[in-house]
């Protein structure tokens, strides 16, 4: 199934050897078809129906991508996600960029039994100290380096990618996932990852990672 969306490229050895394809790369694809399906639905459903003698109600279509462009509109949007979260809330950033409300939000949830689990993707002195802050604080905290892509998941329902420009971290663009399907995807990617990365407990090091 991930093979036809494009996440990953099956090489056909024996026994098959399963390649993940550039998340980046992959999603912009699968949006482009999802796009494409729907453009050509839009063409075809008019013709289809006039010959239909009965109109049946058609399903109601909930996926839903919004696209904004710029860093000032990360901090509002990752506390909106917040508050649809129900039950677990995964989340992939540098740990760069960590306001002060969202710190008191993300608190407040995991107080209420809300399960974060947290990958660092860039290591420092200032980025460790805030993974070590951050497990005291009960979330679970594991470390891989991933550059340019951020995800963040919700209850496996919704996600939201950060895609950054290296040559100018505010040229930031963020899509808002409203789909199960990509979501799940998403969250594979991110699951593959986690299981990959070196734990941050609060008697790591940072040589230890």
């Amino acid at each position: 199934i991930l093979a036809d969306k494009g996440f990953v490229q099956i090489i056909k050895t024996k026994p098959k050897i399963f390649k993940a394809i550039d998340p980046e790369i992959a999603i912009n694809s699968l949006i482009t078809q999802k796009h494409n399906e729907l453009e050509n639905l839009k063409e075809k459903l008019p013709r289809t129906l006039k010959g239909l003698k009965k109109l049946q109600p058609l399903p109601k279509i909930e996926e839903k991508i919004t696209v904004l462009q710029g860093k000032q509109v990360l901090e509002p949007i990752i506390l909106q996600e917040l508050e649809k979260v129900k039950k677990y809330f995964k989340r992939m950033f540098t740990f760069e960029y960590l306001p002060y409300e969202i710190i008191r939000k993300e608190t407040e949830l995991a107080k209420k039994g809300i399960k974060f689990q947290i990958l660092g993707t860039f290591l420092n002195k200032d980025t460790f100290t805030s993974m070590k802050k951050a497990v005291q604080l009960g979330y679970e905290i594991k470390y891989y380096p991933v550059e340019e892509l951020r995800i963040s998941i919700i209850d496996g329902e919704q996600s939201m990618i950060n895609l950054v420009n290296k040559s100018n971290p505010n040229n930031r663009t963020v899509i808002l996932i409203e789909s199960k399907e990509l979501t799940k995807a998403l969250e594979h990617y991110f699951d593959t990852i986690w299981e990959k990365a070196k734990p941050v407990k609060s008697t790591t090091t940072i040589k230890d990672l």
